[in-house]
């Protein structure tokens, strides 16, 4: 609401929670033929609501709900006045405004966070833009064999060298905007369907996605204008090189360069984390990334070439050795099919740290909740009472010691100690831990000694140990001395106690604490607006990882059917000169198992050290990497598989000598 310089109405936003989502009201009093926000036609008058479409829908399925909103519903608010179908939002005519504040408008600038959406933007970018390049430079360099053999005619009969660049770079770019315009108008025509279905999750509104035309123009543009570059490049191998792909005019010490620079600086990441230091590695890891990614692309020819002259001086089978030598002799047109494999295993490893990093951040709010209540007036059996309610409950004094360096003293058994922290050693009765989280370690110095006093004005002696106990829910601080015993209420006075509990106890242990003194307040750290945050995250993380993994499929598909179809002249060739048919179909599978092992190998070491940067980059800690080599072993058996079964399919055409006349 905007201040008034001259008061019309009054009006305040109040928030509740409904399960694990928000629902906001804002209740409206005063002068009701002022300003209205979008998505009204006017304001509500005194027992009117304004509710949005799924707020009316749950307030439908669960009654109770409904009386968080007072008064009758006389409408629905509008989608100008929502961010998304799934939002709980009321507008509430009272007709006491007493609590309510003076305003003249609706209106201002909300809090943003930008650190979540930088983050999103990152996993994005991760997720589509490495597959999506991918696809760009395999779809402007298929068919290279007949589009060079053609460019090859046109130099011999004397046709200018700029003239045949121009038509190269034309033709491409041509058809990358008529892709372009035919995925715009496919976009266009599944925008509606896609909004009422949702993908991963997420729900929007249909003019949410309504493209701009200066969004079209720049795809377009971009589009058009990557064709043509590559195009024209393409266009520059002569006669010779069409028939033998050239070398790179990059020296090889400066091909490895990004590769190895890439892996230095997310390695570096790792070192720092894990050494306790704290620096602003977003940059670091940002460069780390992209040159690992962009190393790889440069390092995989070499790889691929090497790994074909191996299996062809190795080999004593010819199908081996004639597929060994194809690859050595054209490593280019593999590496175009492997391309998408080896994106597909680099997104694999960014999920894992996406979904990990999520998990970590906000998903144990999903399962387990503290729930905080203040003892401090209770009697020393009521406290007992309260304590007794939950076999996974901990109870904090403090210490006489206020000064920077004082600590809290917290009880709590072993049977809580189980479900609650993490350590190296068994936990038994009487032990106590200096208590460290997942980003900190303790602030407490070892071998420091705190004292409390009992009710009758005992001191009590507690020293920190070396021991740590790795927070993993948030329930103790880092300035906390553990102490892995029942709390002796009888003796210690105890301020406050913490219940570990499902999200379903929560109610029930409510109740209970109710019924032991009606003024306890059982504070939670259920914050419904932080799990909605995590659910649309995730959201758009799965959307993410989809379009990544699709993109990165298809740029193999793409490939290996193009491959295919230029390979036919060469299998053609070698069937009509008496070669088994079985001896093709080895030397297919030849060409591309041993160079997709190596290629693999790369691929999940660079998709190892971007997953382990980018939690050491949140300053999380990664875990054991048991679960990330599984799923890299199994992407990488599914992608041999996907290979194995595209070489097995050998094209020879039937009729062998009227191809060959034909070419």
């Amino acid at each position: 609401m905007i201040p008034p310089s001259e008061e019309r109405f009054r009006a305040q936003a109040f928030d509740v929670s409904v399960g694990d989502r928000p629902l906001r009201r804002i209740f409206i009093a005063g002068d009701t033929s002022g300003p209205v926000p979008p998505g009204l036609e006017a304001l509500p008058g005194p027992g009117e609501a304004f509710v949005s479409p799924e707020l009316l829908q749950v307030m439908d399925d669960e009654p109770f709900v409904a009386s968080f909103v007072p008064g009758q519903v006389a409408g629905t608010v509008s989608p100008a006045g929502l961010t998304d179908p799934n939002e709980l939002f009321a507008y509430v005519g009272v007709a006491d405004g007493a609590r309510l504040t003076p305003a003249s408008g609706f209106g201002g600038r909300g809090d943003v966070e930008g650190s979540g959406s930088g983050l999103i933007a990152i996993q994005l970018s991760l997720f589509v833009l490495v597959p999506a390049t991918g696809f760009l430079v395999v779809s402007a360099t298929l068919s290279s064999r007949a589009r060079g053999r053609r460019w090859d005619a046109m130099r011999s009969v004397s046709v200018p060298e700029p003239v045949v660049r121009h038509v190269a770079g034309i033709e491409t770019g041509v058809t990358g905007l008529v892709g372009g315009v035919l995925g715009l108008a496919l976009f266009t025509l599944v925008r509606r369907p896609l909004t009422s279905g949702g993908i991963g999750g997420l729900r929007w509104f249909p003019d949410d996605l309504h493209v701009t035309p200066t969004i079209a123009a720049c795809t377009l543009v971009l589009i058009g204008g990557t064709g043509m570059v590559l195009g024209r490049r393409a266009s520059r191998l002569r006669p010779v090189d069409s028939l033998h792909q050239r070398e790179s005019r990059l020296p090889a010490g400066l091909r490895w360069l990004p590769l190895v620079c890439g892996i230095a600086m997310l390695t570096t990441i790792g070192v720092v984390h894990r050494a306790g230091s704290i620096v602003n590695s977003a940059p670091l890891f940002l460069a780390g990334a992209f040159l690992a990614v962009v190393g790889l692309g440069l390092g995989l020819v070499p790889i691929v070439r090497a790994s074909g002259s191996m299996v062809a001086a190795r080999s004593h089978r010819l199908g081996w050795r004639l597929g060994g030598s194809r690859t050595a002799y054209e490593p280019r047109s593999v590496v175009r099919v492997l391309a998408g494999l080896v994106a597909l295993t680099i997104i694999g490893h960014v999920i894992f740290a996406v979904l990990t990093d999520l998990r970590l951040v906000v998903g144990d709010q999903r399962d387990r909740v503290l729930a905080d209540i203040t003892v401090t007036d209770l009697t020393t059996s009521d406290t007992a009472s309260v304590l007794a309610l939950s076999p996974r409950a901990a109870a904090f004094t403090h210490s006489t010691d206020r000064g920077p360096t004082g600590a809290t003293i917290a009880y709590a058994d072993c049977t809580a100690l189980a479900t609650v922290i993490a350590t190296d050693t068994p936990c038994r009765a009487g032990d106590v831990y200096r208590v460290a989280n997942r980003t900190f370690p303790s602030d407490l110095p070892v071998q420091r000694t705190y004292e409390i006093e009992t009710r009758d004005g005992v001191p009590i002696s507690v020293t920190t140990p070396e021991v740590e106990a790795i927070d993993l829910v948030g329930m103790f601080g880092t300035s906390t001395v553990l102490i892995a015993s029942p709390p002796p209420t009888a003796q210690v006075p105890i301020d406050r106690v913490e219940h570990l509990v499902g999200r379903a106890e929560l109610l029930e242990l409510q109740a209970a604490v109710d019924a032991i003194d009606p003024s306890l307040q059982v504070d939670s750290n259920i914050e419904p607006e932080q799990i909605e945050r995590y659910e649309h995250h995730l959201a758009i993380a799965r959307l993410g990882a989809i379009l990544g993994g699709l993109l990165a499929t298809l740029t193999f598909l793409v490939a290996s059917v193009d491959r295919l179809l230029e390979r036919r002249s060469h299998t053609a060739t070698l069937a009509a000169i008496g070669v088994p048919r079985r001896t093709l179909r080895t030397s297919q599978i030849a060409q591309l198992i041993l160079p997709l092992a190596a290629a693999l190998a790369a691929a999940n070491l660079v998709g190892w050290l971007i997953a382990q940067g980018y939690l050491a980059y949140g300053r999380l800690v990664p875990g054991s990497p048991t679960g990330q080599l599984l799923q890299g072993i199994g992407l990488s058996a599914t992608s041999i598989v996907l290979a194995l079964a595209v070489g097995a399919i050998v094209s020879v055409p039937k009729d062998i000598v009227t191809h060959l006349r034909a070419e």
